[in-house]
């Protein structure tokens, strides 16, 4: 049902017996919700702000030095809600009441500054893999040409940006089906060797930020007591249990509206706004899709009908397994801890298969991009974008610590993706063909692993 452009479902109080509606009463504190996961919402909204902003630096363009550039970027890593007094700001940088730039239908969230999302101290580098929960092989792997840890390659990369922001100038690339047989480049993100660091950036967060936390942290096992599943379920002054505010925060990475088995996944692909409480109004705490919520919702529209069931699989995991949670408060009796630890483990994997998929899809439409080099719908822009999203995708496999991806799988599929794109206008045609070989190989190696259809597959 619409109501002019506002999509309206409307959740029917706290009854956890409502399917899709993923609120609970508390147990100690009844009338409120015990679902808390502003944190999360924050940090998602950061990324998705950091990648806003990176795109609007424009080559010599920023009105400073490359070190304040720098720091207006890095300000979205070390996010902090108000500047030390007398300090010196760089212009861009965020603080709480940064403005929003959330939109959907011509309108905008609810909320139009971080603060109003969450106003305590949260951020994202002391939330990346390596910094709080360990890397499974000591280094990130996949990006040794900016780094080996998490933050060293986002500062690596912001360098790169930083440095064009302010010292590049408007550069054209040859493509032969443009006006001129050429296409300009101002974007401060994009480099000349085919790298797209706003794509490349944003998706690395996702997974070395939203999946590390949600696999290697609120959903495991691995990390001993006090950890993850591990957490007691009993209530105490909060409104929830630990258990259950573990198991929401990683609901809050996934990134779903809270009626989300409710709303049709075409409704998310269309970008609609959503009103889950009929208020008017769109808030980002709970009724936005974001992070990987949103490729789930495309994931689900590919060619492959049952083989890609895991897409429903994941949404009712996390309602069931959080009825689970909240009809357990106070009890250890019974299998209901071995049953969440099933739905948690199936959880991770699942969403491992939506990135896998994802990844998949990019390396069909960077291998489409090359074929069309010389035509009118080639873009240099397009490539390194489609590119950009494959790799910065495909790094994510290795912050789960169940992951299906082996180590040596991992590492030749990135081998064979590269560090950079083979670009069309200055390779060869046979370099070219090798190379969409070598994507095609890198395929076949995921669909492998994770039970894709070649065929199928080929067609995402």
């Amino acid at each position: 049902m619409r109501s002019g452009k506002l999509i309206l479902f409307c959740l029917l109080g706290w009854s956890s017996a409502v399917l899709g509606a993923y609120e609970f009463e508390s147990k100690s504190s009844p009338g409120e919700s015990s679902v808390v996961y502003e944190g999360q919402v924050l940090r998602q909204a950061l990324i998705e702000e950091l990648a806003f902003y990176m795109g609007s630096m424009k080559n010599g363009e920023y009105p400073g030095e490359s070190q304040e550039a720098l720091q207006s970027l890095e300000s979205y890593l070390t996010f902090r809600q108000q500047p030390v007094f007398g300090e010196t700001i760089a212009y861009g940088a965020v603080f709480g009441s940064s403005p929003l730039h959330f939109k959907c239908d011509s309108q905008f969230s609810q909320e139009a500054t971080f603060e109003e999302i969450h106003s305590g101290a949260k951020d994202l580098k002391s939330k990346l893999a390596g910094e709080d929960n360990p890397l499974r092989r000591g280094k990130v792997m996949g990006l040794e040409s900016f780094g080996s840890e998490s933050y060293e390659i986002l500062m690596a990369m912001f360098e790169v940006v930083a440095h064009q922001a302010v010292h590049e100038e408007l550069w054209e690339v040859s493509n032969p089906g443009q006006p001129g047989g050429v296409e300009y480049i101002n974007e401060a993100y994009i480099t000349t060797d085919g790298l797209d660091l706003r794509q490349l950036s944003q998706k690395f967060l996702h997974g070395a930020l939203s999946f590390s936390q949600a696999a290697g942290d609120y959903l495991s096992l691995e990390r001993g007591e006090g950890k993850g599943l591990l957490m007691p379920n009993e209530a105490g002054d909060e409104a929830y249990t630990p258990l259950e505010h573990h198991w929401d925060e990683a609901f809050g990475y996934f990134g779903a509206p809270r009626n989300y088995l409710e709303v049709p996944l075409a409704v998310i692909r269309a970008k609609s706004c959503l009103d889950g409480n009929g208020d008017g109004k769109s808030t980002l705490l709970s009724e936005w899709p974001l992070g990987i919520f949103r490729n789930l919702a495309k994931v689900a529209d590919y060619p492959g009908g049952d083989s890609l069931s895991f897409a429903q699989e994941l949404m009712d995991d996390f309602y069931r397994g959080r009825v689970l949670i909240h009809e357990n408060i106070g009890s250890d009796e019974g299998d209901y801890r071995k049953e969440l630890e099933t739905l948690s483990l199936r959880i991770r994997t699942h969403w491992e298969r939506v990135i896998a998929a994802t990844v998949i899809h990019y390396i069909n439409a960077t291998s489409h991009e090359l074929s069309a080099y010389g035509g009118e719908e080639y873009l240099f822009r397009d490539l390194v974008k489609y590119w950009a999203e494959m790799k910065g995708y495909g790094l994510a496999f290795q912050f789960s610590p169940v992951s299906l991806l082996s180590d040596d799988r991992f590492d030749e599929v990135h081998e064979l993706m590269g560090l950079a794109p083979v670009l069309p206008h200055s390779a060869s045609a046979e370099e070219v063909l090798v190379y969409q070989k070598r994507l095609s190989r890198a395929r076949s190696i995921l669909v492998d692993a994770f039970g894709f259809d070649q065929v199928e597959a080929s067609q995402w």
